[in-house]
C-alpha cells in the first residue's frame, strides 16, 4: 500500500512550492500560503497533505458542478476513516438525501427560531455566572466553549452527558479528522474518542427508540420511517460523530474568531456596540468570511481526470479550501482585511450545495446570542497582552490555546 501511494505521488505533477507546505506551516499562518497559491499554483497537490488543494473561488464551484469527476465519496479521507460510513458529511445520493432528510425539518432557519433561545440562553446565564466578578479570564474556556457543547448536546439529546467527556471527545475526534499526513498515533486517539461515545449512545438510543422526543438524534431514529420502525443504529451513528465533530466545537471557534476579529478592530467593534441588533449578524458573518472555523471542503476523484493541466488520479483526495476561496481577490474587494461594512456577503464557511453544513443557522444564532450578551454584561473588553491570542489550525481553525481577556 506504501509502496503504491509513493508511485502515485510520484506521478503527480507538484510545483516547487507545493512541495515545500508543511502540516506545520499550514497550522501557524495558513492565509500566507494560500496566498501564494492563488497567484502561483491554484490547483496543485500538496504532498504533506496527501491532497490536492483547491485554493480559488471559480475553480471550486467549476469542479463542485463537476459531480461524474468529483464527490464526496472519499475511501481515504481521514474524517471518513474516523466517523465511518454512511455519514451526512461524505454520503452521497438516497442515502445523503435521506440522512439529511431526517434532519432536514429541525434544522429550518424558522425552525431553530423557535427552539434556539430556549437551549442557548440557559448556558449563557451560566456562562455570564461563570465569569462575573473575574479580570483575567479565558473566554473560550469558561464561556464560549461550554456554551457550545452544552446547546449542541442538548439538540442533539446528549444534554444529560458529562460536558468533560463531551469536550474531550470532539477534541479528540478532531485529531483523527485532520490526521491527512497520517499519523497513526492521532488515529488511535480518535478511535478511543469513537469507542466511548458510542457506549454512551447505545443508552440513548434505548431510550429514544421506545420513546422520541425533539432530539436530533430521536428524528435520526424516526423521522421517515414507517410507525414502529427506526433506522438503524450503525446506519445513524457515524452522522451522529460528525455532529458531534462539527456541532460541539465549530460554533465555540467561530464564535473565538469573530469576537478576537472584533477585539483587534476596535473602531468596528465599537460601531457593533453602538447598533448590536443590526450589527451583530454583520460581524459574524464577516468573522466567518474571514477567518473560518472549518476551512476545507473534502472531496475524492471518482476517476481519472485533467484539470488545469494536472494529472488526477481515481481516489485522489482534493480539499476546496474555504479560508482561500473566502478571501480569493476575483470575488472579495481587500479579502485579505476584516470589513464589517463589506458589500459582499456571501462565502463559503459552511460549504456549498447540497452538502452546505445544515447546522448553519443555529451556529449563527448561538454566536449571535452568545456574543451580543457578552459585550452587552462587558463592552469594555479587552485583549489580555500577557497572552498572544493565536488562532492556529486549516481544516479546524481557532484559538486553540484560549481567548484571554481582560473584563
Amino acid at each position: 500500500m506504501a509502496e503504491a501511494e509513493a508511485e502515485a505521488q510520484a506521478e503527480r505533477a507538484v510545483t516547487d512550492y507545493a512541495s515545500t507546505i508543511t502540516i506545520e506551516q499550514l497550522d501557524a499562518d495558513p492565509y500566507a500560503v494560500f496566498a501564494r497559491l492563488r497567484v502561483e499554483a491554484p490547483f496543485t497537490y500538496v504532498p504533506a497533505a496527501n491532497a490536492w488543494f483547491v485554493s480559488r473561488w471559480d475553480d471550486v464551484d467549476e469542479l463542485y458542478a463537476a459531480s461524474d469527476l468529483v464527490s464526496s465519496l472519499q475511501p481515504h479521507s481521514p474524517s471518513q476513516q474516523v466517523m465511518g460510513v454512511p455519514n451526512i458529511l461524505t454520503a452521497e445520493g438516497p442515502t445523503h438525501a435521506d440522512l439529511r432528510g431526517a434532519l432536514h425539518h429541525m434544522m429550518l432557519p424558522k425552525t431553530v427560531n423557535s427552539y434556539v433561545d430556549a437551549i442557548v440562553q440557559p448556558q449563557v446565564d451560566a456562562g455570564l455566572e461563570r465569569i462575573s466578578g473575574q479580570r483575567e479570564v479565558d473566554l473560550l474556556e469558561e464561556f464560549l466553549e461550554p456554551i457550545s457543547v452544552m446547546s449542541t448536546a442538548t439538540l442533539l439529546g446528549m444534554g444529560h452527558l458529562d460536558p468533560q467527556d463531551l469536550r474531550r471527545w470532539f477534541a479528540d475526534l478532531a485529531v483523527g479528522s485532520t490526521n491527512w499526513e497520517r499519523d497513526p498515533v492521532k488515529d488511535e486517539t480518535a478511535r478511543v474518542a469513537v469507542e466511548e461515545s458510542a457506549s454512551a449512545l447505545a443508552d440513548i438510543y434505548d431510550r429514544l427508540e421506545a420513546e422520541p422526543d425533539d432530539s436530533l438524534i430521536s428524528a435520526l431514529l424516526h423521522t421517515g420511517m414507517p410507525p414502529g420502525v427506526t433506522r438503524e443504529r450503525t446506519y445513524i451513528e457515524p452522522t451522529i460523530l460528525v455532529i458531534l465533530l462539527g456541532g460541539l466545537q465549530e460554533p465555540a471557534h467561530g464564535a473565538g474568531n469573530v469576537l478576537l476579529s472584533l477585539l483587534r478592530h476596535p473602531d468596528q467593534l465599537s460601531r457593533v456596540l453602538d447598533r448590536p441588533a443590526q450589527l451583530m449578524p454583520k460581524a459574524i458573518n464577516e468573522g466567518l468570511r474571514w477567518e473560518p472555523p472549518a476551512g476545507t471542503v473534502e472531496k475524492a476523484a471518482q476517476q481519472d481526470f485533467t484539470f488545469r493541466g494536472q494529472q488526477v488520479r481515481r481516489h485522489d483526495n482534493i480539499l476546496f479550501m474555504n479560508g482561500s476561496v473566502n478571501r480569493d481577490a476575483d470575488h472579495f474587494v481587500d479579502g485579505e482585511s476584516f470589513d464589517v461594512f463589506r458589500r459582499e456577503s456571501k462565502h463559503r464557511a459552511f460549504g456549498l450545495g447540497h452538502h452546505l453544513c445544515m447546522g448553519h443557522w443555529f451556529s449563527r444564532r448561538l454566536i449571535d446570542i452568545s456574543l451580543t450578551r457578552l459585550l452587552d454584561a462587558h463592552p469594555g473588553m479587552s485583549l489580555d497582552p500577557a497572552h498572544a491570542n493565536r488562532l492556529e489550525g486549516w481544516v479546524f481553525r481557532g484559538p486553540r490555546e484560549g481567548l484571554h481577556v481582560l473584563l
